[in-house]
C-alpha cells in the first residue's frame, strides 16, 4: 500500500523517482528543499541515497506534524578519496598527529552511543529526532549505516556516522566533546573508505570547518552525474 501523507509525495511515487527526475526538481526550484513527504521510511531513506536526497524533519506552523523535507544542496560538500595531497585528512599536522595517538578509534563499536550524542550535540536546525534515529539504527543493524568512534580510555569522546551507498559514503553527523576527536574520526573515517573502494565521502552541504580539513565543493549536476557512474 502506498504511504499516504496529508502534505507532498507517498512513499509509492518516492521510490519511483530516478536521476533524471531529480534533476528536473533541480532545474526547477531555486533552493535547497525539493520535496515534502510524511516520515519516510527506511527504503524512502536508502532510495533518496541513490537519487542525491536527504531528508530531516521541517517544523512549521502552517504543516501538519511529521512533514519532512528531502533536500538536494545545489552546492555538495565532498572529500575526495584518496583525499587532496595537500589536506589535513592526507596529511596531518603534528598537532592532529598527537591527537591520534593519544585517542583510539574504532569503526562500528558503538554506533548508539555515536548517535546519541550526536542528537544531544546543540546545533541550529537539529534534524535528530526519534523517527530518524530508530531508521538510522536499522540501518545500522542491517549493515548500512556505519560509525566511527573516538576514545580517550574508555570514554566515547567523539564519533560520526552515515550510510554507505552506492560507493559513496554518506556523512550524517559527527560530534566532540575533547579538542580534535571529531578529526581523528574523519582520518579513521577515510581510512574506512580507502579499504572499501568507496570513492568519495559526501558531507551533505560544505562548511567551513570542513573546508580547512579538506572538502570541496561540486555543482549539485555534478554529484549526479557521479551516482549515475
Amino acid at each position: 500500500m502506498a504511504f499516504e501523507t496529508e502534505v507532498g509525495i507517498t512513499e509509492e511515487n518516492f521510490l519511483s523517482l530516478g536521476l533524471d527526475d531529480i534533476e528536473k526538481m533541480g532545474l526547477e526550484r531555486s533552493g535547497d528543499l525539493i520535496l515534502l513527504s510524511g516520515r519516510p521510511t527506511r527504503e524512502m531513506f536508502l532510495h533518496g541515497y541513490s537519487i542525491g536526497v536527504f531528508a530531516m524533519p521541517i517544523e512549521d506552523e502552517l504543516l501538519p506534524q511529521d512533514v519532512y523535507g528531502w533536500f538536494m544542496p545545489k552546492e555538495r560538500g565532498v572529500i575526495p578519496i584518496p583525499p587532496l595531497a595537500d589536506s589535513v585528512l592526507a596529511d596531518p599536522p603534528r598537532s592532529l598527529r598527537q591527537s591520534m595517538k593519544r585517542y583510539r578509534a574504532k569503526v562500528d563499536r558503538d554506533f548508539e552511543g555515536v548517535i546519541s550524542n550526536c542528537r544531544r550535540t546543540p546545533r541550529p536546525g537539529g534534524w535528530i529526532d526519534d523517527h530518524i534515529e530508530e531508521i538510522f539504527r536499522q540501518l545500522h543493524r542491517d549493515g548500512i549505516a556505519h560509525s566511527v568512534e573516538v576514545y580517550e580510555g574508555r570514554e566515547l569522546v567523539g564519533g560520526l556516522y552515515g550510510v554507505e551507498v552506492n560507493g559513496i559514503f554518506s556523512g550524517e553527523s559527527m560530534f566532540h566533546i575533547k579538542r580534535d576527536a571529531s578529526k581523528v574520526a574523519l582520518v579513521e573515517l577515510v581510512k574506512f573508505c580507502k579499504e572499501n573502494d568507496f570513492v568519495l565521502i559526501e558531507t551533505q552541504w560544505n562548511t567551513p570547518h570542513l573546508k580547512s580539513l579538506g572538502a570541496v565543493t561540486l555543482p549539485w549536476l555534478t554529484y549526479l552525474d557521479i551516482l549515475r557512474g
